[in-house]
């Protein structure tokens, strides 16, 4: 039984991904909705609609709305310095990630962040590494004497490396 209407019910928050064509917000959503990622690129005619169900800690039933606005429908497309970017957001109190569609970096965290905040709710540091994915990256080995930045590997065995 619900002590609250509120816990009744579950939530539902939209998102648009506003920016220039090309920029990776088709991929971005692509890579939250299904974990799947692809070099090809196919312009957004219009709005591309997806939808993702999620559960915060506390058991907050959301529903994510993410809309995929296609950069070519923009009237007044520009770049924008990452500088100036980060100086807007810290002036008018706008939270800003940088997220990798293709290794999947930073993505279900950006948007658990965001889902977060727009109802009011704070994630424990558990929480959020929880939406980590697990990097894999194989070590090489520079041999002696060699300059850095030219480093060859060593023809011995690699290992593996799991950062969390």
């Amino acid at each position: 039984m619900c002590e609250s209407d509120d816990e009744c019910f579950e939530k539902h928050l939209k998102f648009a991904l506003i920016g220039n064509q090309g920029t990776g917000k088709s991929s971005l959503v692509m890579k939250y909705r299904s974990g799947s990622f692809t070099r090809q690129y196919h312009p957004t005619a219009g709005i591309d609609f997806s939808t993702k169900k999620i559960v915060l800690p506390g058991g907050v039933n959301v529903t994510v709305h993410l809309w995929d606005v296609g950069g070519s429908d923009l009237e007044h497309q520009r770049a924008v310095r990452s500088d100036r970017h980060q100086k807007f957001a810290l002036e008018h109190g706008l939270s800003t990630y940088q997220v990798s569609a293709r290794t999947g970096e930073m993505v279900a965290l950006c948007i658990q962040k965001m889902v977060a905040e727009a109802l009011g709710l704070r994630l424990t540091r558990a929480e959020q590494e929880e939406q980590q994915p697990v990097i894999e990256a194989e070590i090489s080995r520079a041999e002696p004497g060699v300059a850095s930045g030219a480093a060859r590997p060593v023809a011995s065995s690699s290992s593996i490396c799991c950062l969390q």
